[in-house]
């Protein structure tokens, strides 16, 4: 038979249900939720606006998100991931590198990985961040930590969560 293992938000109940399944641990306080076997934890989240740490980024400028690690014991080839999150709880961007082959090698003990967007997609507003690191199989992660980060963007109002500058153009049919 069933049992209740708490009320809250689905993503926070989800992480505790795949917890207690997989005889991982779930650590939870008011700032971030975490489960995971815990052979690698991300550490820390930062933003980097032109290598120096921040929490607000101006729209439309290049960024790079760096996690900070630690891992227990050598591990190869894990997959690293993030989400960006809007005040309304939707992932805008989640991107791992897993999706772009990216292989992170063997590590072990401390160290960073760091993920460079060219621009910056985000509409004004803000944002919180997930982190994620999972064996190669991408089955149950080592870990999975929610609200990691924070990030306000500055900017003009946008249409969207997410603004990609398209290329216009006009095509004129003769009527003649």
């Amino acid at each position: 038979s069933g049992q209740l293992v708490g009320i809250g938000k689905p993503s926070t109940i989800i992480l505790r249900y795949r917890g207690l399944m997989s005889d991982t641990r779930v650590i939870q306080n008011e700032v971030t939720e975490r489960a995971g076997t815990g052979e690698i934890q991300v550490t820390k989240l930062e933003i980097l606006d032109d290598l120096k740490v921040t929490t607000r980024l101006n729209e439309g400028k290049p960024f790079s998100i760096r996690l900070n690690y630690e891992a227990k014991k050598p591990v190869n080839n894990p997959i690293f991931g993030l989400a960006i999150v809007d005040d309304k709880s939707t992932i805008v961007l989640g991107p791992n590198t897993s999706e772009v082959k990216f292989k992170a090698g063997n590590i072990s003990g401390k160290g960073s990985i760091v993920a460079l967007f060219d621009a910056n997609p985000l509409a004004p507003g803000h944002y919180t961040f997930m982190a994620s690191c999972f064996p190669e199989d991408a089955q149950t992660p080592y870990d999975f930590v929610h609200k990691i980060g924070n990030l306000q963007i500055i900017g003009k109002e946008r249409h969207g969560v997410i603004y990609i500058e398209p290329k216009w153009s006009t095509k004129r049919k003769n009527t003649n």
